[in-house]
């Protein structure tokens, strides 16, 4: 490639990417669905989750075990069950936080589970 074409695409880029500063894209799903990036990485999308699913958790495997329950996740522009596991605390009397959504202006965005 010749300095001067890339020079050329450099100018490009630059030009590209001061003209879309600050703008808000929106990645469209299936019909009636759009995903919103957020800061931070975190992302919105525009359909409300499913009710949460009753499930009844397999035997503990061992003693100290805590049930994190199922939750209903983001996948390939749908909502998918991601099913409940268990898991050893980081410490003595650690909480678990399940994950969650929250309805805000731009949608919903699924808080993750974590450790309290």
């Amino acid at each position: 490639m010749s300095a001067a074409i890339r020079k050329a695409s450099l100018g490009l880029f630059c030009v590209l990417a001061l003209v879309t500063a600050g703008c808000r894209f929106v990645v469209l799903g299936p019909p009636g669905v759009a995903v919103v990036p957020g800061p931070g990485g975190e992302f919105y999308v525009q359909q409300a989750p499913p009710a949460l699913v009753a499930e009844a958790p397999p035997p503990m495997p061992g003693p100290g075990y805590i049930w994190c329950p199922g939750y209903w996740g983001w996948h390939h522009n749908r909502h998918d069950w991601v099913r409940g596991h268990w898991a050893v605390p980081p410490r003595r009397a650690a909480v678990w936080v399940p994950h969650h959504w929250e309805h805000g202006h731009h949608g919903w965005r699924l808080a993750p589970g974590h450790w309290r």
